[in-house]
């Protein structure tokens, strides 16, 4: 079962259960879903090819979830950008890797805005947190959208993730996580009794989500049905 299978499930039998408590604010498994397929399905109308690359640049926020799991749904992958490397090497990450969508957080509105010429792939930059002059607005973006599940048949090599090591010794370079791989770790994090926890705990994540660390302990126990705050 993969990851987009797994929420879908859980969509259908705790909806109404919290999935994340980010800022105040309390998100079901139903309105994460919902908004994640709407993401996929806006991939899917930007015309994003299947295992295309979509960039994320923010902070932690739950819309990292809807755009990884909308991703994942359609057979397109996720890459998170180390927020904290100067705007010439996220330039050179997103001309590496050739995204053609990024999603990006107010914080780095002018980060991006000094590269956007230089950028040789993206052509649709979207604003997370709204507000800039030129680039689409996230929330009116993705809720024009159905909230039902992108119908695209996926596969085990399909990449859903790609992150980038720390690049100490020269570029970061891009680590792919396939579907079928990254099923075979959730279930290893389970049966191992790792992260075998119960629908009824509590998570409190702090670690950046374009880390491994801030993706596996967020994801694992998500998908088993618990919920987590954000930070």
């Amino acid at each position: 079962m993969f990851f987009a299978d797994r929420l879908q499930q859980l969509q259908q039998v705790q909806g109404e259960r919290t999935a994340i408590v980010f800022s105040g604010q309390s998100i079901t498994f139903d309105q994460l879903a919902g908004n994640a397929w709407r993401v996929g399905n806006g991939l899917l109308a930007l015309g994003v090819p299947r295992q295309q690359r979509v960039a994320h640049l923010a902070k932690n926020s739950p819309e990292f979830f809807e755009i990884f799991f909308g991703a994942a749904a359609t057979g397109i992958a996720t890459a998170g950008l180390n927020w904290r490397l100067a705007g010439p090497e996220i330039e050179q990450l997103l001309n590496y890797t050739g995204n053609e969508v990024l999603f990006v957080g107010k914080d780095f509105y002018a980060t991006v805005e000094a590269i956007e010429a230089n950028l040789q792939f993206v052509r649709q930059i979207i604003a997370i947190d709204g507000g800039h002059p030129r680039w689409q607005d996230y929330r009116s973006w993705r809720d024009q959208h159905a909230p039902t599940r992108p119908q695209v048949e996926l596969r085990g090599d399909d990449d859903i993730l790609l992150l980038y090591t720390s690049g100490t010794t020269g570029l970061p370079k891009g680590v792919e996580l396939t579907n079928a791989g990254y099923a075979a770790t959730f279930d290893a994090f389970v049966g191992n009794d790792i992260l075998a926890v119960e629908p009824e705990a509590v998570f409190i994540n702090v670690m950046p989500l374009f880390h491994v660390g801030g993706i596996n302990l967020t994801v694992v126990p998500l998908l088993r049905g618990a919920s987590f705050h954000l930070f």
